[in-house]
């Protein structure tokens, strides 16, 4: 056990994230490396380096300010009258879907009363532009801006809080700001382990986090998943889904309009197809 517990440590020391300054704190560009512990999380940085973290109380006031603005988007479902509320005693737990939160509050309220809130993120928190008005200001003027990738720099992406999103975010804040602890559980894959790293990243500086997943959302899988179950983000994980988030950009950018000139419009190329094709079609010619 202290093996793995070593090994742990030593891949997290690795994955020591740093997120980027842009114009908007909602922002974020570059890799998720993250040194993350059971009850230790980093945070969103609003300085010009590449290594600095979010550590000035006038930074994560204007953090907060700015996923404030959007509070016209705010739904009844989304309104924070309804947050079940979160106290110094109370283990915030965060969930993808509000079905899941709804069925995972009920089995916890039965087992552990008034310990544990559920909330749903409502799936990813963070991605690339949907579009030229996501980009911020004084990154627009750059000729990879609007693909959201830094081609030329590693392959950087440019995160965003999703507009729609910023009212949920905010709620999510707050109520981890009020808890003594955050369990990310969000799905048992990729595309759950980096939406676990994204909102570690977007919670309030010094929020006590681990991770857990459950294959069945039944009594006995969620409580031996939260009494033995805790541990750190999977670095391999989040990388992967970056990966595939980044190639799918790059395809869909790159190959669609091609497709909407030649074939469709409206046709979107996939990561996979596209290269698959063209290894059918280079075949093909040396016939």
């Amino acid at each position: 056990n202290n093996n793995n517990n070593n090994n742990n440590n030593n891949n997290n020391n690795l994955y020591n994230t740093k997120l980027h300054k842009t114009a908007d704190p909602t922002f974020s560009m570059g890799h998720h490396h993250t040194t993350q512990t059971a009850t230790q999380t980093t945070t969103l940085t609003t300085t010009q380096t590449t290594t600095s973290a979010l550590t000035s109380p006038d930074e994560q006031k204007e953090t907060l300010k700015t996923l404030n603005k959007n509070k016209n988007l705010l739904t009844p479902s989304q309104s924070p009258k309804t947050t079940p509320e979160t106290t110094p005693e109370t283990t915030l737990v965060i969930v993808e879907s509000p079905s899941k939160a709804s069925t995972i509050q009920k089995i916890l309220s039965a087992a552990y009363p008034s310990l544990y809130t559920v909330l749903s993120c409502n799936g990813h928190v963070l991605d690339l532009p949907s579009a030229a008005s996501d980009v911020p200001p004084s990154m627009k003027g750059l000729p990879w801006s609007r693909l959201g990738i830094d081609v030329s720099s590693g392959y950087k992406p440019l995160y965003v809080v999703p507009a729609s999103k910023s009212p949920l975010v905010r709620r999510l804040r707050s109520a981890a700001a009020a808890a003594k602890h955050v369990v990310l559980a969000t799905d048992a894959d990729r595309e759950g382990e980096a939406i676990s790293q994204h909102l570690q990243n977007l919670l309030p500086p010094g929020t006590a986090c681990s991770r857990v997943t459950f294959n069945e959302i039944t009594s006995s899988a969620v409580l031996r998943a939260l009494d033995g179950g805790r541990r750190n983000i999977d670095a391999d994980l989040v990388h992967a889904q970056e990966a595939r988030r980044i190639v799918d950009r790059l395809a869909g950018f790159t190959v669609s309009p091609v497709l909407w000139r030649k074939v469709a419009p409206g046709l979107s190329a996939g990561r996979v197809q596209s290269v698959g094709l063209l290894r059918v079609v280079e075949r093909e010619r040396e016939r």
